[in-house]
């Protein structure tokens, strides 16, 4: 179930260290201190388990993706970014901008999803609800505070300003109570904050807020490192059929260096006008470029940053759904065109209809490769769309394909 917080919303945060209450805590008078509870502010960000790729999207950063470079003179550049000095260099030399050390004076900021999500922080089975509802719970049991905790939770409690402001309570105990605490009013207030709902929550600490913001507050000043890595390879070589029929024969090669070789003519091309090749190299010969050196090289993080959907491995290659994930994948990213989707095809009729299905040779069945084509309605469209099939694909997942040219060197 999901919260009703609104994305950057201010919440409390109150850690409850019932680990912490000890048998001569519970002797005294008022048992609970300021030792058994931390309280701080934070950012609400989202809730539910998120991965990576999940919380960048929880996150909805906002950037500048349309930039003038001949208006840019300074940029400076943000810690965890994927971009190589000699890419920067690229740009510095075609527009004469400076790289500066002093944000506040750059025409622009070079960030990463990463310097985003590095503020992130997680935390599972937090009870989250209003001031007010957990009010009602701590007002029952005050009497069990001394006087320092008492004055700071009470000055969140009592605000009339607070009561709609939600609270993030973890409560750090086991399941069962310790025996020192069972039978007494402590394990009675545990067991009420027990029952309210808990969430796995994502949210920006206190200290790390006012970095965040700033962030956040300058959308049109900040670019990402991707964003800039395309801009600048703008002028570099375009991977074609024959330049990815080059690079095949390099990454399938026995020698490192070969391998090495065709790894750099990927992270130095015209990224925009080679996706539909990066795609497909990614894809078929992943297993190829992990192992090598080059692979943790920033240029080379780069460009699989980029490109990381695509980074499925070898698994299922007899099965359609492999297949159907590319070219969602390509279509996707309008790169897409009729030459792949030949060549898919005869992937799915070699490895799914002969290889896995048994229709070969010696079959009492028959099937041709001419029988896997697209139906009239979608065949009408790749002629009128020419070279493309990311529209007809996004819209019907299941769309059967027709041949049309048969040279990529899968």
């Amino acid at each position: 179930m999901k919260s009703q917080i609104k994305q950057h919303e201010k919440i409390i945060l109150i850690d409850f260290y019932t680990n912490r209450i000890d048998e001569e805590d519970v002797k005294q008078t008022f048992p609970l201190t300021l030792n058994h509870f931390n309280i701080s502010k934070a950012l609400f960000i989202s809730d539910g388990y998120n991965n990576y790729h999940d919380k960048v999207t929880a996150m909805n950063i906002t950037v500048n993706n349309n930039i003038d470079w001949n208006t840019i003179s300074t940029v400076y550049r943000h810690p965890k970014i994927t971009l190589s000095r000699d890419k920067l260099s690229c740009l510095k030399d075609k527009y004469n901008i400076k790289v500066i050390r002093d944000k506040s004076k750059a025409d622009l900021e070079i960030v990463s999803e990463k310097t985003f999500t590095t503020y992130v922080s997680s935390h599972y089975g937090v009870s989250l609800s209003s001031v007010s509802s957990f009010k009602v719970i701590f007002d029952k049991y005050k009497h069990l505070f001394d006087e320092k905790i008492r004055e700071d939770l009470w000055k969140i409690f009592d605000d009339p300003t607070l009561q709609d402001t939600y609270i993030a309570l973890d409560l750090t105990n086991s399941y069962y109570h310790a025996d020192h605490i069972e039978g007494t009013q402590l394990a009675d207030f545990e067991d009420a904050l027990g029952e309210f709902q808990t969430y796995h929550l994502n949210y920006i600490q206190e200290e790390d807020i006012t970095n965040y913001e700033y962030l956040c507050n300058n959308p049109n000043k900040t670019v990402l490192d991707t964003y800039v890595n395309e801009a600048a390879s703008e002028d570099s070589v375009i991977i074609n059929i024959e330049e990815y029929d080059k690079i095949v024969q390099m990454l399938k090669s026995v020698n490192n260096d070969d391998i090495i070789m065709g790894m750099t003519m990927m992270a130095n091309c015209n990224i925009q006008k080679s996706k539909t090749y990066l795609g497909l190299l990614f894809f078929h010969y992943l297993e190829h470029l992990k192992h090598i050196k080059t692979w943790n090289q920033v240029g080379f993080k780069t460009l699989r940053q980029d490109f990381e959907k695509y980074m499925v491995g070898g698994w299922n290659s007899g099965h359609t759904s492999r297949y159907t994930q590319l070219i969602t994948m390509l279509a996707e990213d309008d790169a897409l065109t009729t030459d792949v989707v030949e060549s898919i095809l005869d992937l799915v009729f070699k490895n799914v209809l002969q290889a896995s299905s048994g229709f070969e040779k010696d079959c009492a069945f028959k099937i041709d490769r001419p029988n896997v084509k697209l139906t009239d309605k979608y065949q009408k469209q790749v002629i009128a769309k020419e070279t493309t099939l990311s529209e007809i694909v996004l819209s019907n997942q299941n769309s059967e394909y027709t041949r049309i040219s048969n040279d990529l060197p899968f």
